[in-house]
């Protein structure tokens, strides 16, 4: 009797949590889809992906997909919302659409969108005192002064690779790793995957939650310090991937 009340209990507690029967995805990283194919139902390939479209909040708005043309000479960019895509146990993208339908969809520009790839981020004009002139992207002095939180900025939207294979500081402006990858789960980014040489030794990555960045020209700014690197759980791709 105890047991079948555990149970019972069990099966409430999913309906509570997904009360449509479905259940939550396992997370996956941006990067396993990112330059991946898009198929349809039929597992026809009808494009490739460019980019997802984040939101500060790390809601992912669209997915940006290469379509149409001959011989990658006349390809276009077109968006489609997130919750018309899935993700394939291949990695693929399906999506909810034919190759006809993608192609006649408007050509979506990055810039008139008001989304930059990540050089145009890197090369920002910098916004700090004026006695200070980066002398380039890696360069920054340790600690930044003053706080790098108060020249970043945080765009609205953001293009998924702006962020990838980017330099992280922490507030005090001390160099903490790299985003290698964002972990994306029910339609939002959960997750940062970090690495870091000097601090966790190469090859080692690590995941922290996802909260808003700042960027800069120097990197992206996510309040962490070197030690708490050290303690955040190991990330490792062929479990997350299946490989």
């Amino acid at each position: 009797m105890k047991a079948q009340w555990i149970a019972w209990a069990a099966c409430l507690g999913l309906f509570l949590a997904f009360p449509d029967g479905s259940a939550a995805e396992e997370q996956w990283p941006a990067g396993s889809v990112v330059d991946g194919d898009v198929v349809n139902e039929h597992g026809e390939k009808i494009g490739e992906v460019d980019d997802l479209v984040l939101r500060r909040s790390g809601r992912v708005k669209k997915a940006a997909l290469e379509v149409g043309g001959f011989l990658d000479v006349f390809d276009k960019i077109v968006a489609v919302s997130f919750g018309h895509v899935s993700r394939l146990e291949t990695g693929n993208l399906l999506v909810k659409a034919t190759k006809e339908q993608l192609d006649q969809k408007p050509a979506f520009r990055y810039l008139e969108e008001g989304l930059q790839p990540e050089y145009y981020y890197r090369s920002r004009p910098y916004a700090g005192p004026p006695h200070f002139t980066p002398r380039g992207y890696y360069y920054r002095p340790e600690p930044a002064y003053p706080p790098p939180e108060q020249w970043a900025f945080s765009p609205a939207r953001f293009l998924a690779t702006a962020v990838m294979d980017r330099n992280v500081m922490n507030r005090q402006g001390r160099s903490v790793g790299m985003i290698e990858d964002l972990l994306i789960q029910d339609g939002e980014v959960k997750a940062l995957v970090l690495s870091s040489h000097r601090v966790l030794g190469e090859g080692v990555y690590v995941t922290v939650p996802y909260r808003p960045l700042g960027f800069t020209a120097f990197g992206l700014v996510y309040d962490i310090t070197r030690q708490e690197l050290k303690e955040r759980p190991r990330f490792t791709y062929e479990k997350s991937e299946g490989t």
